[in-house]
This record gives C-alpha cells, sequence and structure tokens, in this order.
C-alpha cells in the first residue's frame, strides 16, 4: 500500500513551489487587476440581464491562506472587491473558507497541494453551495 506522505514533509514539498516573492506578486498585479476588472464587468453585464451571479472565492488550504495573509494588499483587493459586487443588485460574493465545512478542510486529506481539491472535497463543497444556494432563494 502507498503510505501516505505526513503533513510536515507535504508542506515542506509545497513551499518551494511558486514564487512568493515581492517581485513576483508586482510583476503578477496588472493581470490580477485585469482579472478583477472583467470580474466586475461580467458580473454586471450578467446580472443586468436577470440573471443572478454568485462569485466565489474557494476554500484553499490553511497553509496557503497563511501565505497569503502576508500580502494584505491582496485581502485589500477582495474585500474592495466584494463590497463593490455585493452592491450590485443581483450579484453575491461568497467567501468559502476551509473552516466552513463540518470537518474542517485539511491540507493532506482534502487538498492535493495548496489550492487543488481532491474529488471528495470537491463533493463537500457541491453540496455546501447547493445548501446554501436553495436557502437564498
Amino acid at each position: 500500500t502507498k503510505r501516505c506522505q505526513p503533513a510536515d514533509e507535504k508542506l515542506a514539498q509545497l513551499q518551494t513551489i511558486g514564487d512568493w516573492s515581492p517581485d513576483a506578486a508586482a510583476r503578477a498585479r496588472p493581470w490580477a487587476d485585469l482579472a478583477l476588472r472583467s470580474l466586475v464587468s461580467t458580473a454586471e453585464l450578467i446580472s443586468g440581464k436577470g440573471v443572478r451571479v454568485v462569485v466565489l472565492k474557494p476554500p484553499v488550504s490553511w497553509e496557503l491562506r497563511a501565505r497569503l495573509s502576508k500580502y494584505r494588499d491582496l485581502e485589500g483587493a477582495l474585500g474592495r472587491l466584494a463590497e463593490q459586487l455585493g452592491s450590485m443588485p443581483g450579484v453575491a460574493y461568497w467567501d468559502v473558507t476551509a473552516r466552513d465545512f463540518s470537518p474542517p478542510l485539511d491540507l493532506v486529506e482534502d487538498f492535493s497541494d495548496t489550492h487543488h481539491m481532491r474529488e471528495a472535497a470537491a463533493c463537500r463543497l457541491s453540496e455546501l453551495l447547493g445548501r446554501r444556494l436553495k436557502a437564498t432563494q
């Protein structure tokens, strides 16, 4: 049988993936700004046609959320996005965290890396979203 990788080994491996330097963040900024503007424009267009829009900030592992918390401008930008979308008629912004699940999502069991969910966790997410959609109709 295949041995599961201990959480500390997996986390150490994940920390070597990607470029988390301030320079990399600065290079990504124009693309992130464009993506946010496009998202707002698309939500505005679709909701203007009478279609309900839900923008989802999906759950990521607590490790990735902790890593991203160093980038206060990212959280600030997402907060402004949530305010902007939340003020638009027919548009909702849902921030779904790993802790919204019972039991909470876990890196080793529920994610194949810091931000890609395994199938069982994705099914749990679908069920959670389905319940929220029905409750807010």
